[in-house]
């Protein structure tokens, strides 16, 4: 019904504007590529062949065309296989190596589960690139008829799927591949998302701990059996400002999200740069800027898309790569307003009102070891009261007294409780 509605509306301002035409410019929305359906329409017969390549492309599964000059993909515009499957084999080894990547950076050790997404992952690689190169049948405006696609067509729409950018530039034809695709866009999606979350930690992680390096930061680690005596308290010593009770919230720092960002622009910045002055692309800068942001945001809207193969192969790289930084970008930002609410809300007078309540309540001022412990913990927000009482009612529900009068926690009673 919209499509009815759509071709009406076209017909009257087609049919309005006719006197007023000086070109045949507005037939560009409604018209295809001259060397699909042959020359374009001249103007006084504007509404007649209008109507009649509307039709057409209902007909024959076309897509409407996109923005700007749209080159055709065929035997001319391919590259020869060996450089086709060397290119795929790059792009594959670098998205299959993603889990081993992460858990090699981050120094953990891999779990079942996600072994299990890994090779889900690797299994949806290489089916899909198999169904999509040899079975499924796609149309495109960059199409001359309904055909499987290329190795790096293949390559260029699984990276609009992973990155669920979508430009819609290439579309399953028929209904069956429709369910198809949509099947595999949704287990994609699942797949990925750990892969992509687990990415995002370990580069905030790395940012972060550059920063402490950066800003010459030491974690405390107090421990008497391995470090001795003298060390700690010479640690201790050093860092007495972070061993106290009150705890300052320190104002949160930009370098991250700065650091972020500047990847972020440096993959948007190269992508403006290759599509406005590559071969064959040659989008405005306007147009270049608009597809870079649209494309690395992953809302793709899909009006100016890549024109030529090596504009696919550069694609299918960098919109992984820049929706990555533009995650991170995100991540990093969301911190920062995150710690920056917490540094606007902290009252240096909460830990002195503390204190004055636990005076009045225990009638003295002195604190017992389990007591510093409660209250330390409180103040800087480690734990709740209920969580540390929670804690010190197990102790006590397990505990017996030695020899000497003090409670301990047998380890091996405890090991037997908890299994």
């Amino acid at each position: 019904m919209k499509f009815a509605l759509s071709v009406v509306m076209i017909q009257v301002l087609l049919f309005a504007a006719a006197p007023m035409m000086a070109n045949a410019g507005l037939l560009r929305l409604t018209s295809l590529r001259s060397n699909v359906f042959g020359s374009p329409p001249i103007l006084d017969q504007a509404s007649t062949a209008t109507f009649a390549q509307v039709g057409t492309l209902r007909e024959e599964n076309f897509q409407p065309q996109m923005e700007g000059d749209v080159a055709v993909w065929d035997e001319s515009t391919k590259l020869d296989v060996g450089t086709e499957v060397a290119i795929a084999a790059v792009w594959i080894i670098m998205v299959m190596s993603l889990p081993l990547w992460i858990r090699y950076l981050s120094g953990e050790p891999f779990t079942k589960t996600q072994w299990l997404v890994a090779g889900s992952m690797w299994i949806a690689i290489f089916g899909g690139m198999y169904m999509f190169t040899n079975i499924v049948l796609f149309q495109s405006g960059h199409f001359k008829q309904v055909r499987t696609l290329s190795i790096v067509e293949c390559i260029y729409l699984m990276s609009q799927v992973i990155t669920t950018v979508g430009y819609g530039d290439i579309t399953p034809a028929h209904p069956r591949g429709q369910v198809f695709v949509g099947m595999y866009v949704l287990m994609s999606i699942f797949v990925i998302a750990m892969i992509v979350s687990d990415m995002v930690a370990l580069v905030m992680n790395t940012v972060q701990r550059y920063q402490e390096k950066l800003f010459n930061k030491e974690h405390v680690d107090v421990n008497y059996n391995l470090k001795g005596k003298a060390d700690a308290e010479h640690q201790m010593h050093h860092s007495a400002g972070q061993l106290g009770i009150n705890v300052k919230v320190e104002k949160p720092s930009l370098s991250p999200l700065i650091y972020s960002f500047s990847v972020y622009a440096a993959f948007a910045c190269t992508w403006i740069l290759f599509f406005h002055y590559f071969p064959g692309e040659g989008k405005t800068w306007m147009e270049a800027i608009y597809m870079s942001v649209i494309t690395l945001s992953t809302v793709g809207f899909g009006v100016f898309t890549p024109n030529t193969t090596w504009g696919m192969v550069f694609a299918s790289f960098w919109m992984i790569f820049g929706s990555a930084a533009l995650v991170s970008v995100v991540t990093a930002f969301a911190d920062y307003t995150l710690k920056m609410q917490e540094y606007e809300r902290f009252d240096p007078d909460t830990t002195k009102k503390a204190l004055e309540e636990f005076k009045e309540k225990h009638k003295h001022s002195e604190m017992t070891e389990t007591q510093f412990i409660r209250f330390t913990l409180m103040q800087r927000g480690v734990a709740t009261e209920a969580e540390v009482n929670s804690i010190l009612s197990n102790f006590h529900i397990l505990a017996q007294e030695d020899s000497d009068g003090k409670k301990a926690v047998s380890v091996d009673r405890f090991e037997a409780d908890e299994a």
